[in-house]
């Protein structure tokens, strides 16, 4: 009977593990495709080409605006993007359901479209010399983009894509995290394909799997923007598993066991377990805004809640282990958690001190390479052995840590505190400043930093 159970919970395991892979997929491309289409001029005309999203240019033309922001006016303004005057403006009274403008439509070209007084409200209209005559758009409330009215299929996947190009990140910053995405996917399945039956493995590889878009700010242009439909669901549900699949695996981590350990009330054991897991699910699918990365719901989760539950997981082990295997295992893991640890405290302090917008971007530059030792660690730990030889990855790995630390630190320091006194004035300044003070103190820190990952 026993042997029928693991048959039917591995079976249970990979009818939802290969979905599940295959939506992480689809979020990391789609996220990753308005910045690819950013840097090609070319693919982006291709894209509203194959969308035959323009208006006919020089003629009479007609756009009807919809709007489900109760209570607010909107004044539409189309502009070209080299800043001169605006070509078309328009208002839709607070009330108004729908209005629509006629006007003279302005050369053949790209250009901008806005809404006064709402700066996040961004999109692009084109005129083209065979454009149609109308357009229905419509803005709904909580979405920072327009929305075309009856569009649907292939064509208008391109139309979001080509639009959302306009506000998506930097080169860097999407190379970084896609590269990040891609490293855990990658060993997440390396981890599964290694130890397909081993618990903690696939608790790892969960978690892993959905890292790779839980920490890619730009995957979440896929919901922020449906570019492929509403998926926010699905978005809540993979932050969820990857948080709550972490959560457990520092807590089983290495023999696959609930804490505390030799418990004779089993099911009362589990079902504690249960309540905190459901508390947890509640949070996240309750409240989709506060479960992005930078944000305070998830530094709770994944800089503190996790590291804490995991090192006190690993303590507890520690102290009864009398395996020597087992008990470098724990210390392995806890080492690797108590930097992710003060990074999360040290994030939430700031962030309540300066504001998260004054250290959101160093969130982002920092989190992904602390939390990157959790699973390195983990797979260290479960594989037992050295894997590709991973303690020099690791060593090169706190390396890096410590000199992003670093960086950010200074950069926190003198940009962000200094400037709060100095005020917008001092800022380049101040940029320049932490540049130097990093340029001068660069080499002495990396070296001890070298010394302390050996």
């Amino acid at each position: 009977m026993r042997r029928l159970y693991r048959h039917l919970g591995g079976a249970a395991f990979w009818c939802f593990f290969v979905p599940y892979v295959a939506g992480v997929v689809v979020f990391l491309i789609a996220g990753t495709a308005p910045s690819v289409v950013k840097e090609s001029g070319s693919v982006h005309r291709t894209l509203h080409d194959y969308a035959d999203d323009a208006l006919l240019a020089e003629s009479d033309v007609s756009i009807r605006l919809e709007n489900f922001h109760v209570g607010r006016p909107h004044r539409l303004v189309i502009h070209g993007h080299d800043g001169r005057p605006p070509v078309f403006s328009g208002s839709v009274a607070p009330g108004e359901r729908w209005t629509t403008f006629r006007f003279v439509s302005p050369p053949a070209g790209s250009y901008s479209m806005t809404v006064v007084g709402d700066p996040d409200l961004l999109g692009e209209i084109r005129f083209a010399a065979d454009g149609a005559r109308a357009v229905s758009i419509r803005v709904l409330d909580g979405r920072h983009r327009f929305e075309r009215i009856g569009a649907t299929g292939w064509s208008e996947v391109a139309h979001r894509v080509a639009d959302a190009s306009h506000r998506a990140d930097h080169g860097a910053r999407v190379t970084l995290e896609t590269l990040f995405g891609v490293l855990n996917l990658g060993l997440g399945l390396m981890l599964v394909a290694r130890r397909p039956r081993d618990r903690t493995a696939r608790l790892l590889a969960v978690a892993m799997i959905g890292t790779a878009i839980t920490f890619n700010h730009q995957a979440h242009s896929t919901v922020s923007d449906y570019l492929i439909g509403d998926w926010w669901f699905a978005h809540d549900l993979a932050h969820l598993l990857s948080g709550v699949a972490y959560m457990y695996a520092v807590i089983v981590f290495p023999d696959g066991r609930l804490l505390p350990n030799g418990s004779r009330h089993r099911w009362l054991l589990r079902a504690a377990y249960g309540v905190v897991t459901l508390v947890l699910a509640a949070n996240v699918l309750g409240g989709r805004v506060e479960g992005h990365p930078g944000q305070r719901f998830f530094t709770v989760l994944f800089g503190l809640l996790i590291p804490l539950v995991g090192v006190a997981a690993q303590s507890y082990r520690l102290r009864r282990a009398a395996d020597p295997v087992v008990r470098q295992q724990s210390r392995l893991l806890r080492w690797a958690l108590l930097p992710m640890l003060i990074g999360g405290v040290a994030y939430l302090v700031l962030t309540r001190m300066l504001g998260s917008a004054s250290v959101e971007d160093v969130g982002f530059a920092v989190f992904p390479v602390l939390f990157a030792l959790v699973p390195l660690a983990l797979i260290m730990g479960i594989l037992r052995y050295r894997l590709w030889d991973l303690d020099l990855f690791v060593s090169r790995a706190l390396l890096s840590v410590g000199l992003a630390a670093f960086i950010g630190l200074v950069y926190v320091a003198v940009v962000v505190v200094l400037g709060q006194g100095l005020g917008p004035g001092g800022s380049t300044g101040l940029k320049i400043v932490a540049t130097a003070i990093v340029a001068v103190a660069f080499e002495p820190v990396r070296e001890r930093l070298a010394r302390f990952a050996n």
